[in-house]
């Protein structure tokens, strides 16, 4: 075979191996991409085609072919939930393209295509997109979203806010059911009247019209038709032909669901309260408010001046009050654990509902003397208005499409006084709120209590002024945003003082023995995080011998020398802090108060310390030399001594010393000196007191009246020996005179009876106060009151004849 042959067999070769591999690529499908991008890519023919073989160079015309120009698709988006099918179509042009035949591609596991009817099946939930591609490269695409399928709700319950009870001839109102749970998809409601003829329903339309005047209530029932399980609602309203009548349903009802809404609508406003008293100048308390979903901005200026925001909010356990000065400082904070309703509450509790209507109601002083917030509108209304005047026959009400005025005066010989009331209506919520209660002098004010004139002065008046705005709660994105998660600590360190450094001017690491030791926070993380929400506890000693923490646990008590490790604890921080104690060297002893004498049948306590409290005690406490044959000294504890006298002394009265001296500081040193006294005999005592009488002043509601006590030697059988007790007015005339009789034994004295002349006083005591008889203690019950008897005490001193 030569060259050229070889040449024009191979190029016959060629354009019939390209011929038939065309034909072929047009009835199988293209390369598939990798399973793990689960794209189905596949073919198919939209119109048969030719194919033409090459013509060798003698023959004389082909057939042209037409390229594929375009595709279009019927959507260009399918919207399905799994399980639901939708179909599209498609169209391949020019009309007379040769080859109409396209692939498909998309994800087989978000959806099914079948490729004849076009029909798409919804597999999973996700996203994808059928592409549709000409064998030239033409293609079209359509965005395939699947969705869950939704699952029909049927209610549980249904409510409504409608309120009013008056319905006008004519009128016609629509009643808004609320379904539960929320979210309920099947809401088919059907209306029934009790009475057609009277008042006629539109389910489709959730309306009632007034069709014909009636004195009797119609029944409106609506209920549910996709589950009769499900209570109704009834509505009892009377038809009308009075204008007024309706207007003044109107205003009611509009009252009443402003008065429940007012929780929910208010997103913020203004509240100003002015006070005059008729001795005092006006003052004003005012609240511009500002009110998120579960919290509370209220920026006051309180009633003498002072301003301070106060933040009211709540999270998912407790319900918060923070207060800051105008420099955006804590001043106060404090916390309530929330409950639900109807559950054990504590002091620290605070129900649910109540935490919710604090943090949405913005809060003020109703009046100058008041000691607890009023919070909102409507509890206002209720203590300062309604309560009192909204249910007197002569107040007059006027009422408008969007408001309502109450008007009541009254009147003496010497002032009179209005109480006006004005509100206004943003639909069902509360737009705005004036309320004047003002006292002028008579003349003042004409027969319409209208002032006469612009000089004119109310003499008192309580006014109240708010604003609201009602609009959907936003996002709270205030630079100056609280946030309760950072009122806990994450971190902090702590500084350490005595208690006795009010001023906190000296931290200190080491302390000494009897140091009471507090504690502050020098640092934290977060910044704001506040004491009084989230209080550090002093938890654990780990050695208590050496430092000891509190009862309530916020303080510590230095008690040994050494060192010891202290946990502290807040609710989701902790720290462990090393401390040490010191033992101070004494400087002084401090003795407890002793009596000048006693007597040798008493013993006598003496508290012996160091000064300062928990310096070293190494005291040696003894008696003199010499004063043992008089005294007997007992150690019970380290600082507890008891003091007995001798009772076989044979002298009638003796100095005994105490010395006391430290080991470590031989120069300190004090010493104490007590009269060992014998004992007297029943007859010494009786003698001394015989032999003069004794006087005392009173001074408690007696004041400046004396007493006089005389002692006799005259013994009444049954009774004992006799005296007598007379109290003296200031000038010196009796008030009380009377007999008592007494006994002595064991060197005691005791009074047995008492004869009063008056009923003022009883019960007498009189008692020997000092071992040489000549102080004694007395007392009496005084009945002159009539809240009951109390005790007067005093002392009686022996008189020097």
């Amino acid at each position: 075979m030569n060259k050229k042959s070889l040449v024009s067999l191979l190029a016959l070769v060629s354009i019939l191996g390209l011929t038939s591999c065309n034909k072929e690529n047009s009835n199988t499908s293209s390369s598939s991409p990798s399973s793990s991008s689960n794209l189905v890519i596949s073919s198919t023919s939209s119109s048969s085609s030719s194919n033409t073989s090459p013509s060798s160079s003698s023959s004389s015309s082909t057939t042209p072919v037409v390229e594929v120009e375009n595709i279009t698709v019927t959507t260009d988006t399918l919207s399905l939930e799994v399980g639901e099918s939708v179909s599209f179509g498609y169209e391949v042009l020019p009309n007379n393209a040769t080859d109409k035949s396209v692939s498909f591609s998309y994800d087989d596991k978000i959806i099914s295509l079948d490729e004849q009817t076009l029909n798409v099946v919804g597999l999973k939930e996700g996203k994808t997109t059928i592409v549709i591609t000409s064998t030239n490269g033409k293609s079209a695409s359509i965005a395939v979203e699947v969705k869950e399928a939704t699952t029909e709700v049927a209610p549980t319950a249904i409510s409504t806010d409608f309120a009013r009870t008056v319905i006008g001839e004519n009128e016609t109102l629509k009643v808004d059911v609320t379904f539960y749970p929320a979210d309920t998809t099947l809401k088919n409601l059907n209306f029934r009247s009790s009475d057609p003829s009277c008042i006629k329903v539109d389910s489709a339309n959730q309306t009632i019209t007034g069709v014909a005047a009636t004195y009797k209530s119609i029944t409106i029932t609506i209920s549910s038709t996709d589950n009769t399980l499900v209570n109704p609602i009834r509505l009892s309203l009377k038809v009308t032909s009075d204008e007024n009548e309706v207007k003044n349903d109107k205003a009611t009802a509009s009252l009443n669901s402003a008065r429940k809404n007012e929780q929910y609508a208010v997103k913020s406003g203004s509240i100003k309260v002015s006070t005059k008293y008729t001795t005092t100048e006006p003052v004003t308390f005012r609240n511009d408010y500002d009110v998120y979903d579960d919290h509370i901005y209220n920026e006051i200026t309180t009633f003498t001046g002072e301003t301070y925001k106060e933040y009211h909010g709540m999270d998912s356990s407790r319900y918060y009050e923070v207060k800051y000065d105008k420099d955006g400082k804590v001043t106060n904070s404090s916390y309530n654990n929330l409950v639900e309703e109807g559950g054990t509450t504590f002091t620290s509790d605070i129900v649910y509902s109540d935490a919710l209507y604090q943090s949405t109601l913005p809060a003020f002083y109703a009046h100058t003397y008041s000691s607890k917030y009023t919070y909102g509108i409507t509890e206002y209304l209720d203590s300062a208005f309604f309560d009192t005047i909204y249910a007197n026959y002569k107040v007059d009400v006027e009422v408008g499409d969007d408001y309502v005025y109450f008007n009541y005066t009254t009147s003496n010989y010497t002032t009179k006084t209005y109480y006006r009331l004005t509100i206004n209506f943003d639909g069902d919520n509360y737009k705005s709120v004036v309320y004047d209660n003002s006292t002028y002098n008579y003349d003042d004010l004409d027969e319409n209590y209208q002032p006469v004139n612009d000089q004119v002065q109310a003499v008192s008046f309580n006014r109240f002024e708010a604003n609201v705005n009602n609009a959907a709660r936003l996002e709270d994105t205030r630079e100056d945003k609280v946030d309760p998660a950072k009122f806990y600590f994450k971190d902090f360190t702590l500084s350490f003082y005595k208690s006795t450094d009010t001023e906190r001017k000296n931290p200190l690491t080491t302390f000494d023995r009897g140091d009471t030791i507090v504690y502050v926070v020098e640092s934290s993380n977060p910044s704001q995080a506040n004491l009084f929400i989230d209080p550090i506890y002093a938890m654990i000693s780990s050695n208590e011998e050496v430092l000891s923490v509190s009862e309530n646990h916020f303080a510590l008590n230095a008690v040994g020398e050494g060192e010891a490790e202290i946990y502290f604890r807040s609710i989701f921080a902790e720290l462990k802090v090393t401390l040490k104690v010191n033992i101070p060297a004494a400087n002084d002893i401090v003795v407890s108060t002793l009596p000048s004498s006693m007597k040798n049948t008493d013993s006598q306590s003496i508290f012996i310390s160091a000064d300062p409290y928990g310096a070293l005690e190494d005291f040696d406490v003894t008696l003199k030399e010499g004063d043992e044959k008089y005294a007997r000294l007992v150690q019970r504890t380290s600082s507890y001594y008891v003091l007995y006298g001798m009772e076989d002394m044979d002298v009638k009265e003796k100095d005994v010393t105490i010395i006391i001296q430290s080991r470590s500081n031989p120069e300190l040193r004090k010493e104490i000196t007590i009269k060992i006294m014998k004992a007297l005999s029943a007859k010494e005592i009786q003698q001394i007191l015989i032999d003069g009488d004794y006087v005392g002043a009173i001074n408690e509601d007696y004041y400046n009246y004396t007493v006089r006590c005389q002692f006799t030697s005259d013994y009444v059988e049954g009774k004992g020996y006799a005296g007598v007790y007379t109290i003296y007015k200031p000038n010196s005339r009796v008030f009380s005179k009377f007999d008592f009789y007494y006994t002595i034994a064991n060197g005691k004295l005791t009074i047995v009876s008492t004869e009063p002349s008056t009923s003022y006083v009883n019960k007498l005591v009189i008692e020997i106060y000092t071992p040489d008889c000549l102080t004694l203690y007395s007392s009496f019950n005084d009945l002159t009151d009539d809240d009951g008897e109390y005790t007067v005490t005093y002392r009686l001193t022996k008189e020097v004849l």
